[in-house]
């Protein structure tokens, strides 16, 4: 592209994204690259400053052509051929002609004596090429600049890291959002069984939209109903990922092969495919309908309680010293058994409800939770799932919710 190439186009928009441009009639100097169409992941779909001028142009006539251009906070410097040799901020050019006697010593000087130089891509790099080389500026407040160039070397337009913070800010919620209808696809917010001898409600609400919580119900040939609860470490994007691997071995598995061996083929997969990254704690229950017994492996989870039929709380402890999957490949992991009464309800819970602070930072605590069980004792579970949900928020008020919050209520009806 030689310099005849480089026209000034008519008046266009001004938001982000668009190019900042002005009619060549009421310009001096400066001029505008042609913005030509790009295609794909490229940077320079995110120029918004395409202004550019020759490096030999007065000063002066520079800065008059920048007051007609309201919203363009930096243009380009080229040689006579087109080529990009550096940037000029508006800022920097008026506190220059601003200072004392400077428009006197500035004005008919070559506007090349007082351009700097800034880092150059090519117009054609792919985004996310570009955003892990400047990593570090983009965790800077200070808004930088960055010269774009054709595949010849002549100016293109310029980027800066705003524009760039907010196109990868929208492709981020944009993959959080799929991710969340995905996840939402594998952990239900609500899921709700009505038999003739229990009743069994699951809930999930994710901090990030995404997280780590994971719950799954599943019929056995047996008859048998297996529970899952799992926490994730950590929370978002990365721990949902997690939550998959475990949907998909539990919806594989054969339970014909016992609880344990299913949680020793989870903690072995976990262990030898995250390596010590992420590790998982979790209640696994496999619940007989006929005959209220529940086999229960805790596996460094503990959030598990047991309301009898006259409303009397107990926390279900394990009698095993079961470790967080994924940390010891060796492990190996016993069950309990308990009889559940008739009329008696089991709650298993994620530590994000009752850790939840309020604007105190008080947390929720066991307290509260066992206060709002028993006052909907006597609800049907649904309900009672929703009063506990509508508790959580009355709580926080203001607060942000902190962490992931899930939990199954199991009740035995006969």
């Amino acid at each position: 592209m030689t310099m005849s190439q480089l026209q000034a186009p008519a008046v266009g928009p001004t938001s982000p994204g668009d190019p900042v441009r002005e009619s060549p009639s009421v310009l001096r100097v400066v001029r505008s690259s042609d913005g030509r169409k790009l295609h794909g992941e490229v940077v320079g779909k995110l120029a918004r400053f395409f202004h550019y001028v020759r490096e030999d142009a007065p000063i002066s006539d520079v800065a008059d052509d920048l007051e007609h251009l309201a919203g363009n906070d930096v243009i380009g410097v080229v040689d006579n051929e087109g080529h990009a040799k550096g940037i000029l901020t508006a800022n920097e050019l008026f506190n220059i002609l601003g200072k004392r006697f400077g428009r006197d010593v500035w004005s008919r000087k070559e506007v090349g004596r007082i351009a700097r130089e800034c880092p150059v891509f090519d117009c054609q790099r792919n985004i996310f090429s570009v955003s892990e080389e400047i990593a570090e500026a983009l965790r800077d407040r200070e808004d930088r600049y960055y010269l774009l160039t054709t595949g010849e070397g002549n100016f293109y337009g310029v980027l800066n890291t705003r524009d760039l913070l907010v196109y990868l800010s929208a492709i981020t919620s944009s993959d959080i959002a799929m991710a969340r209808t995905l996840q939402g696809n594998i952990v239900k917010d609500t899921l709700y069984l009505d038999e003739p001898r229990f009743r069994l409600l699951g809930k999930s609400c994710m901090a990030k939209g995404v997280g780590g919580d994971f719950y799954a119900v599943k019929r056995l040939e047996n008859g048998k109903i297996a529970v899952l609860l799992c926490d994730v470490s950590g929370k978002g994007v990365a721990a949902s990922l997690v939550t998959t691997c475990i949907s998909g071995i539990c919806d594989t598995w054969d339970f014909a092969r016992g609880l344990a061996g299913f949680v020793g083929h989870l903690n072995s997969y976990l262990f030898d495919t995250f390596h010590l990254e992420k590790f998982v704690t979790g209640l696994f229950l496999e619940f007989d309908p006929a005959t209220g017994m529940i086999e229960i492996l805790d596996a460094g989870h503990s959030f598990l309680y047991l309301m009898d039929r006259f409303g009397k709380i107990f926390r279900v402890k394990s009698s095993g010293e079961n470790t967080p999957l994924g940390i010891d490949p060796g492990a190996v992991y016993e069950a309990d058994h308990y009889q559940m009464e008739v009329g008696s309800r089991l709650f298993l819970l994620t530590d994000g409800l009752l850790e939840q602070p309020d604007g105190a930072n008080e947390a929720f605590g066991e307290n509260r939770f066992f206060q709002i069980i028993r006052m909907i004792s006597r609800q049907e579970l649904r309900e009672a799932g929703d009063a506990v949900m509508q508790r959580i928020r009355d709580f926080r008020g203001n607060q942000p919710q902190q962490d992931d919050i899930s939990f199954i209520f199991l009740e035995f009806l006969a």
